[in-house]
């Protein structure tokens, strides 16, 4: 009898132990928690030099922030997974690298070599990518056409905000802070972009939530509200540390130069999508929504 009772409580323990353990690896697949990210190291750390690199004749301060440097980490691509920062554009990609960078010391770096941005202060943008020296590298190609990611962040935009965002860079000569004003978006070329675009950013988050890699969802609209948090989450699944002096220099300069602001006196918002476009744009939010459940994630809100 003794021995039995034993045997069974053994045998619970052991189930139990394995349950919490199952547990404890899917979580960070949702909630952006470091555990078990296989081949991620920390950063060593080391003395980081001051930022003064000159362009255009100008000292770069890329946001002002001299007493909070920015350099390349001693990592290598063997010993760290190659990370993207995944976005359907117009999302807030150029402003949450700025953002990562301000709370690593880190620099960031991008697949498609902006020299506008390397000259705004982004010097990892014209690095290669795959040589493994970046914290995250910016895409915005779908997780198929991205084979050589391991992790990812996915930063996901309402796309009503997102595709206004897209359409205001593109009309206005790619200037990532460029505002247009409500008259541009009354032309036809408004609608059919509009209802392209939609699909196309249901496609671009279904493509990265899907994939099997682990995954770091964050949501815009979070980040403008509490960018110290929801940078602090995206530094946890990086496996780096927030450090007192690196937080500082987040809650000081947190904005940066390419982060357009969006509510201009006469600049577009959500009324300017037609009624049939606004319905197609919900079914495409309900689209992700549905995947973002199941993995435990907050949801887009649609827009009546």
């Amino acid at each position: 009898m003794g021995n039995s009772f034993k045997f069974l409580f053994f045998t619970v323990c052991v189930l139990s132990f394995g349950l919490s353990l199952l547990f404890v690896r899917q979580l960070p697949i949702a909630k952006c928690v470091h555990a078990e990210l296989e081949g991620f190291e920390a950063a060593a750390s080391t003395p980081v030099a001051k930022l003064t690199k000159k362009m255009n004749g100008t000292a770069n301060e890329h946001t002002g922030r001299l007493d909070c440097p920015v350099t390349f980490p001693n990592w290598t691509s063997s010993s760290r997974p190659l990370v993207a920062l995944a976005s359907f554009p117009g999302s807030g990609n150029t402003w949450t690298r700025f953002l990562l960078e301000v709370a690593s010391g880190f620099y960031t770096g991008a697949v498609y070599n902006d020299k506008k941005l390397y000259e705004g202060g982004f010097v990892g943008e014209m690095e290669d990518y795959k040589d493994g020296r970046l914290l995250v590298v910016k895409t915005h190609a779908t997780s198929s056409e991205s084979p050589e990611f391991g992790p990812a962040i996915l930063l996901i935009r309402n796309p009503y905000d997102a595709v206004i965002s897209e359409f205001t860079r593109i009309k206005t000569r790619r200037n990532h802070t460029g505002v247009l004003q409500k008259d541009s978006f009354k032309d036809e070329d408004w609608d059919r972009f509009a209802l392209t675009k939609g699909n196309s950013w249901e496609s671009f988050n279904r493509s990265w939530l899907n994939r099997k890699n682990r995954i770091c969802v964050v949501h815009y609209e979070k980040l403008v509200k509490d960018v110290i948090f929801e940078t602090q989450r995206m530094m946890t699944f990086l496996n780096e540390t927030l450090t007192s002096t690196r937080l500082r220099c987040l809650e000081t300069h947190n904005e940066g130069l390419f982060h357009r602001f969006r509510n201009h006196s006469g600049s577009a918002s959500v009324d300017v999508y037609s009624k049939s476009t606004r319905a197609a744009m919900n079914k495409h939010i309900s689209g992700v929504n549905s995947v973002l459940k199941q993995l435990g994630e907050d949801i887009v809100q649609q827009t009546i």
